[in-house]
């Protein structure tokens, strides 16, 4: 029976794999280019190995540029009325009559500057 010696080697982890970045710390450019190779028909591993991020993280934010796919073209035919206002002939009356009042206040002011020049 042979002994071997009893050599243990530390590997760490950045010798084993690429160092790779939580996906909350990205910046929006970097989650940008993850959506746009997992969307343009990269394989997601691929993608993954090429930003230096874990597979769920391209897989979420393939999701994420999906859904604001469907959002930007999807049908906006509502035409269900916001809000009713009813406005009267008493209404518009008043409005024309404060109208008037703020022009005429208005004219008067450059009036008075111009004569000042």
């Amino acid at each position: 029976m042979t002994v071997l010696p009893n050599t243990v080697s530390i590997i760490s982890m950045s010798q084993i794999s690429p160092q790779k970045k939580p996906a909350r710390r990205l910046a929006p450019e970097a989650k940008k280019a993850i959506a746009l190779d997992a969307l343009s028909g990269m394989g997601i591993a691929q993608a993954a190995k090429k930003n230096a991020v874990c597979r769920n993280s391209v897989y979420a934010q393939k999701t994420k540029a999906e859904a604001a796919w469907e959002a930007a073209f999807a049908d906006t035919t509502d035409t269900s009325v916001l809000f009713y206002l009813p406005i009267s002939k008493h209404f518009i009356r008043q409005v024309v009559l404060g109208l008037v009042l703020i022009a005429n206040q208005l004219s008067g002011c450059y009036a008075v500057s111009s004569r000042s020049l």
